[in-house]
């Protein structure tokens, strides 16, 4: 009785182990996708129970018959039709054995490659839903209890300047008042002229693949000031470097010397016509505060402001 007790538990506590299984995926709607998985769990499923009810009759033929022959003589006949259900993939036992496989205990997963949307104007996010609905031979509907949500983050990209790798001050030095010679003074780090010039870098990241044209203007908001006092003519000077991109529809003024006005905007970067991501870089080399001889002087602690602007064209 020992071994029929345990045979009788290898049928019930089988273990199928992990399986992969190289089915193709169909797509069977724009968003549906079809995997026959009965074609790979029904070998697995009917192999293994087969080989554990040929133990169970090869347990129940060596028992004497006596008083229980007739039902011995029924069980047996009970598990050879099951073993020979088995045998045939298109029986009901053995598609209804794969029906209560998948929809008791399968975990299936299914690769997936997801591809960004082009030409985002916005954010967007995706609801991934996902579920097993078993068409084979019952009528139940599992579109309502799905297994969950999964949602996938698309981002339309962005227009940034990093204004970080712009210069926060410029200082000039303190210089003493004359009005014979004309002077250019160099912006230095902390403004000691022992220190190394103050320099900076334009970056431009536009990461967005919509339709795009923009602008990168430059202007000075107002002439040097302090308080009321006004350093007329005084003119800030900036040497532009090489300008590095991969767009391919642009223009610059990169490689020269361009010359502030106050409330005057100077284009630096004019793109148009494109709609794939890339970038711009434009190093700033040099800051120059140029002060003609005639210029009206007193003693202060002049400023002004720059305003770099990215503005967007028809």
């Amino acid at each position: 009785m020992n071994s029929l007790n345990q045979a009788i538990n290898n049928l019930k506590n089988e273990n199928y182990g992990n399986h992969n299984l190289p089915i193709a995926t169909e797509q069977l709607s724009a968003t549906l996708l079809g995997v026959n998985i009965s074609q790979g769990l029904l070998p697995i499923l009917t192999s293994t129970l087969s080989n554990r009810l040929t133990d169970l009759k090869n347990i129940l033929n060596t028992l004497p018959l006596g008083l229980i022959g007739a039902i011995l003589t029924s069980v047996l006949s009970s598990v050879d039709g099951l073993i020979t259900s088995l045998g045939n993939p298109n029986s009901v036992i053995s598609t209804n054995l794969v029906s209560a496989s998948i929809l008791g205990s399968t975990n299936v997963s299914i690769p997936t490659f997801v591809t960004s949307p082009a030409g985002l104007a916005q954010d967007y996010t995706a609801a991934i839903r996902g579920g097993i609905v078993q068409t084979d031979d019952l009528t139940i509907q599992l579109l309502s209890n799905f297994g969950g949500n999964t949602n996938i983050y698309f981002s339309a990209g962005s227009l940034a300047m990093k204004s970080e790798l712009l210069p926060g001050n410029l200082n000039f030095g303190t210089h003493p008042i004359q009005t014979k010679a004309d002077e250019t003074w160099n912006a230095y780090v902390g403004g000691n002229s022992a220190n190394p010039l103050q320099t900076g870098t334009i970056r431009i990241d536009d990461t967005r693949t919509t339709a795009k044209a923009w602008q990168l203007k430059v202007a000075q908001s107002n002439n040097w000031t302090s308080g009321q006092k006004n350093l007329s003519n005084a003119r800030l000077d900036i040497a532009l470097g090489a300008l590095s991109t991969n767009f391919q529809n642009y223009s610059s003024i990169a490689n020269q010397m361009i010359h502030m006005i106050p409330n005057e905007q100077l284009v630096l970067v004019n793109l148009s016509n494109t709609t794939a991501p890339g970038y711009v870089e434009m190093p700033l080399n040099q800051f120059q505060l140029f002060v003609p001889k005639n210029t009206p002087k007193q003693i202060g602690n002049y400023k002004t402001t720059l305003q770099w602007t990215i503005s967007n064209t028809p």
